[in-house]
Formats: structure tokens, sequence, C-alpha cells
């Protein structure tokens, strides 16, 4: 996703088409110390949510995967605190 919300499908179904259920959501860049391509924990948290609203009532996001070099565990437990506090409880991290 880009910084202004636009995303653009590299591998798979779009948003309007996928399966209702679970979601995954893989984040896959270029990871330093406290953020991901130049990008707070707050701005990914926000594209996260952005997909789940966008996907609807129907589907949840349950997995976070952070493929990004040098980021630390603590990095997850941040992402899913303020996945929390946008509504997103249920969703697990790996980096």
């Amino acid at each position: 996703m880009d910084k202004n919300g636009n995303y653009k499908v590299v591998y798979g179904l779009k948003l309007d088409q996928i399966p209702k259920g679970d979601l995954k959501v893989m984040i896959n860049a270029h990871g330093a110390l406290g953020s991901i391509a130049d990008r707070s924990i707050e701005e990914i948290a926000k594209y996260i949510s952005t997909i789940e609203q966008a996907t609807g009532e129907d589907f949840s996001v349950r997995k976070v995967s952070l493929i990004p070099c040098d980021l630390k565990g603590e990095y997850a437990i941040k992402l899913l605190s303020k996945l929390r506090k946008r509504g997103i409880s249920n969703a697990k991290s790996q980096c």
C-alpha cells in the first residue's frame, strides 16, 4: 500500500474477490529499527485496518506476517497493540 492508501495486488485475488473468512496480511518491505519502508507502526496499523474495512463484515484479519529485516520482537508487540486500538483484536503476529 502506498502512502496514499492505494494498494496493489502483487499475487492473488483483489480485495473484492477474496473468499469470506480469515485474512492473513504479509508485510514485505525494507525494515529498519522502528519502521518498515519509512512508515511508522501507526501507519502500518492503519493500512491493515483499511484492508479489513475494505473487505467487509465477513472477514477478519487473523494473522500478520512481518518479513522485513532488522525488526525486533517488540515491533510485533507494538503493532498488535495499535491494531487492537483500531478494533482488530484477534490478530496474531510473527516476525
